[in-house]
């Protein structure tokens, strides 16, 4: 199977740890983009993060913590496709403080 790209969007509860991908067996994930979308009248913070072979949260595994965006902004990360690759078993996670935010990750799924 050749590469295709994907992407998965999630409005995850606030103050509570999402998963928001998690790769599959057999396949590799180039992540592209991550945007936050505040869909709020408030201010969020977001964290990002990405748990190598679903290791426990600890500190080194931030991308991101206490991220601002302003009211009805959105903040997108981009990646190049080699740049952040995750594999089977990686866990890229966020925790959100309202849940007015709307997150969006594109990626390219290839083989491993």
């Amino acid at each position: 199977m050749s590469a295709t790209l994907e992407y998965y969007q999630v409005n995850p509860s606030a103050t509570t740890v999402t998963a928001l991908l998690t790769c599959a067996t057999g396949r590799k994930y180039g992540l592209r983009m991550v945007s936050v979308c505040n869909i709020g009248a408030s201010a969020l913070t977001f964290r990002l993060a990405l748990r190598k072979a679903g290791a426990t949260l600890a500190n080194e595994h931030y991308l991101r913590y206490s991220q601002s965006v302003p009211a009805g902004e959105a903040i997108a990360i981009t990646y190049d496709a080699d740049e952040l690759v995750m594999n089977q078993g990686d866990i890229l996670q966020t925790y959100v403080s309202s849940a007015d935010a709307a997150v969006t990750v594109s990626y390219t799924n290839f083989p491993a």
